[in-house]
C-alpha cells in the first residue's frame, strides 16, 4: 500500500528472518519540480496511484528463500507480490550488483505514499 512504513515491512518480513535493510522505490510524485527526496519527507505525493515497491535485504539466503512463501499475502489491505530480486540491467555491466539477489526480495503492489 502506498502509506506503507518501512518499520512495518521489517515488522511483516522479521518472520522469515534477520532483515538487513528495507528500501521503499516508486514512491510517485505530486509535485516534480522539487528532488524526490524532498517531495517524500513534504508529503507532495500523488494519491491517485495506490502501491509502491519495496526491497527487502535479509541477513541470508535462505532467509529471502522462506520469505517468498509470502507472495500474494494480504498486506494493509492489498495482497503482494514477493520475489526474487536481481539488479538493473544497467548495474549488470557495471562493477556488480547493488546488492545480494540471493538474500534481497522484491515487494510490489505496496501504496504509493510510503515514506522512505
Amino acid at each position: 500500500p502506498l502509506r506503507t512504513k518501512r518499520k512495518a515491512l521489517t515488522k511483516e518480513f522479521a518472520a522469515f528472518g534477520e532483515v538487513d535493510s528495507v528500501r521503499i522505490r516508486s514512491v510517485p510524485l505530486g509535485d516534480t519540480k522539487i528532488p524526490r527526496k524532498g517531495a517524500v519527507i513534504k508529503g507532495k505525493i500523488n494519491d491517485l496511484v495506490d502501491n509502491v515497491h519495496a526491497y527487502i535485504v535479509f541477513k541470508d539466503e535462505q532467509c529471502a528463500r522462506t520469505a517468498l512463501s509470502h507472495n500474494m499475502a494480504l498486506f494493509n489491505g492489498n495482497h503482494i507480490r514477493v520475489d526474487m530480486a536481481c539488479p538493473p540491467r544497467k548495474k549488470l555491466r557495471g562493477e556488480g550488483p547493488l546488492y545480494d539477489r540471493k538474500r534481497t526480495v522484491f515487494v510490489g503492489n505496496l501504496p504509493f505514499d510510503v515514506k522512505g
